[in-house]
């Protein structure tokens, strides 16, 4: 196979990538099982050591995959080359534009249906559901990723997690009733021109300061500043940076989208966001899920459920749900020791508006018979107890993934030169 040449400098430009291991699933829970950054490195530099993420920074490229796939937000860049991307689309004026990455050798010759092509610094697997959402307005912009010598590349794992990306945002918009606005040369081609076509070709580290596009100045910085206020919001302090501008991306939509939003369910399996159903009559009340939540989707509402009281006062209790925080782990449904939590990936537009805050369930508590912890009164349960007393277990034990909304990329062999 043929591979692309080498940048002379280098492949991709930028800092060292930094990691901050604390943040990984498998790290704070060992059944999580996640291994979407090092499915997702086409050089290897990432290894997973008794599921512990590992960097090699030798072996780095710095090609970006590994922050744009990442739920909880374990590698970090500073400055990455996509805020200065977003920056040079901001300004420019309305148009669909073609995105390419620093290894096309051709990157002015396209069939896509453009007026500009943009080169980005580097892979285009850097660009997540919430890079795309935002570059393409929200909806109101086309992109297209060119991503037809990708196959070819020695970066070819990238092209399964364009492809992801690129779903996941599409699939969002659908849930607020848009068109798809991210494109693929290599799966869109009933769109492309017949014949190939020389456009102008921008660099996306350079901001186009023509006359034309000071236009759209005042917007962009509008949009900059909005970004930065979201990143700082107290309420998303405990989320990934990626999911607070999909967040900011997600209210736009639905400040735009007109009542009744639409119902339709669209799947985003593609991107760490699921929906979580809870049984009510299962349901003990022990607040685990909430506990093992690695962004806070969940809010517990009454006395923690290890507060032994021999008491008969009931409590009530309300357990609540924020799906755009949700990161589709799976944890909570794999943790629970009722089997009463269920994730899946079909969301509407009312589950995604970032304001939205649904009761999965709520009742009263009263203390368990044979330990005294607080559970979840049922009917017709005259002895209640809870999960522990039950089972006579100190623990729960993790089931194997049912949903299977962390699954892996498809695996790749390594690449050849």
């Amino acid at each position: 196979m043929t591979s692309l040449p080498l940048l002379p400098d280098g492949p991709f430009p930028g800092p060292v990538v930094a990691m901050e291991t604390g943040r990984c699933l498998n790290v704070r829970y060992q059944q999580a099982g996640c291994r979407r950054c090092a499915d997702a490195c086409s050089t290897h530099a990432i290894a997973l050591v008794a599921g512990v993420p590992a960097l090699e920074a030798a072996l780095c490229v710095r090609c970006g995959a590994c922050l744009s796939v990442c739920p909880t937000g374990v590698f970090a860049q500073p400055h990455p080359a996509e805020m200065t991307l977003a920056t040079t689309l901001a300004h420019m004026p309305e148009g669909a534009v073609a995105l390419v990455c620093p290894l096309h050798p051709e990157p002015a010759i396209t069939r896509a249906p453009v007026a500009t092509v943009v080169r980005h610094e580097r892979c285009l697997a850097a660009l997540g559901p919430d890079r795309l959402l935002a570059m393409s307005r929200e909806g109101g912009r086309t992109l297209w990723l060119d991503d037809g010598l990708c196959a070819a590349c020695v970066y070819a794992r990238g092209q399964h997690v364009i492809h992801r990306h690129v779903r996941a945002a599409n699939a969002l918009l659908a849930a607020f009733g848009r068109e798809p606005a991210v494109l693929l040369t290599t799966q869109d081609g009933e769109r492309l021109v017949s014949e190939p076509q020389r456009r102008p070709l921008r660099e996306g580290r350079q901001t186009p300061y023509t006359r034309r596009a000071l236009f759209g100045l005042l917007k962009a910085r509008a949009r900059a500043l909005a970004a930065e206020a979201a990143e700082q919001d107290p309420a998303t302090a405990g989320l990934p940076a990626d999911r607070r501008r999909l967040l900011l991306s997600l209210a736009r939509l639905a400040a735009a989208t007109p009542s009744p939003a639409p119902t339709t369910a669209a799947t985003t399996s593609d991107l760490p966001l699921a929906r979580v159903v809870i049984d009510p009559a299962a349901c003990s009340g022990c607040g685990l899920c909430a506990r093992v939540c690695p962004t806070q989707a969940f809010t517990f509402v009454g006395p923690v459920a290890t507060v032994r009281t021999r008491g008969e006062k009931a409590e009530p209790f309300a357990l609540r749900f924020q799906a755009t925080h949700c990161v589709a782990c799976d944890l909570c449904a794999r943790m629970c020791p009722d089997e009463a939590v269920r994730c899946d990936g079909l969301l509407t537009a009312a589950d995604l508006n970032p304001q939205a805050v649904s009761t999965l369930v709520a009742g009263e508590r009263v203390a368990c018979v044979g330990c005294g912890a607080r559970v979840a009164r049922r009917p017709g349960d005259e002895a209640p107890r809870c999960h522990m007393c039950r089972r006579g277990s100190a623990l729960p034990v993790p089931r194997p993934s049912a949903a299977g909304l962390m699954t892996s990329l498809p695996s790749s062999p390594p690449p050849t030169g």
